[in-house]
Formats: structure tokens, C-alpha cells, sequence
């Protein structure tokens, strides 16, 4: 009987786990449940709503999320089709039980690859979407 190496066996496991098709996400994609708030005030002075991107090159949204006794984890996730960068949020909540709504702003720097979009979408967990715009900085 023939056996192959463990160490193909091992890469091709780990390929197979890698998202190499660009696709929209799924709603498992989105990790634990969060709401982004749309048109919530940003900055001491209220002057900006999120979400928006700034013009050096952040994300900025609002999350609102139920928890407390645990650190949760935000992360962005992208995908680049047809002149169209979409984005959406992941979070992982590690298991916290706590009922406390929290709330947070939250920044990410966008890559030059989704920058360079002329359409720039963030997907929310219910199925909407944001369009994106440049807001000047400052």
C-alpha cells in the first residue's frame, strides 16, 4: 500500500481552509450578533456620522453589542469584484454571557487595493448595505 507524505496532506488541509474565492460573506462570516449604527454621531462635537471613511484612509463605524465581562474582538473582511470593494465586520465575543449593551467606535485602515475602488459597500449582518463615502478628514 502507498501512503502519501503527511506534509502535502498537512498544506492541503490548510488551503482548503483559506477563502481563495472572492464571494460576498455569509451570515456565519459575521461572527457573534452586533448592530452598526448608521448616522451615530462621531468626534466631541457630533460633527461626523458614522460609518465613513476618512481621507486617510480609515473606516470608522459604531458597533453596539451585548456583553461586558469579557474583551470582544472586532476585525474587517473585504472582497474586491468588478470595480466594487465590500467590507463587513466579523466579531468574536469569547463566549461572554453578560447582558450590558455596550457601545464603541471602532477605526480600521483600509488597503490601497479597496482605496482604489470606485465603489466602496460595507454589508451589515441583517443583509443591508452602507454605501461608503470619502469624508475629508479633520
Amino acid at each position: 500500500m502507498r501512503t502519501l507524505p503527511a506534509a502535502p496532506l498537512l498544506l492541503a488541509r490548510l488551503v482548503a481552509g483559506c477563502d481563495l474565492i472572492e464571494r460576498p460573506p455569509l451570515a456565519d462570516d459575521f461572527g457573534a450578533p452586533y448592530t452598526l449604527l448608521v448616522g451615530a454621531p462621531s468626534g466631541g462635537d457630533g460633527s461626523r456620522a458614522t460609518p465613513y471613511i476618512s481621507t486617510n484612509g480609515e473606516l470608522v463605524v459604531t458597533v453596539r453589542y451585548s456583553g461586558g465581562c469579557n474583551e470582544h474582538f472586532f476585525g474587517l473582511r473585504s472582497t474586491v469584484k468588478e470595480g466594487t470593494a465590500q467590507l463587513w465586520l466579523t466579531h468574536e465575543d469569547f463566549g461572554d454571557a453578560c447582558e450590558a449593551l455596550r457601545e464603541e467606535m471602532l477605526t480600521f485602515q483600509l488597503s490601497a487595493t479597496v482605496l482604489a475602488q470606485p465603489t466602496i459597500e460595507l454589508l451589515l449582518p441583517g443583509g443591508q448595505t452602507v454605501p461608503l463615502r470619502t469624508r475629508e478628514d479633520g
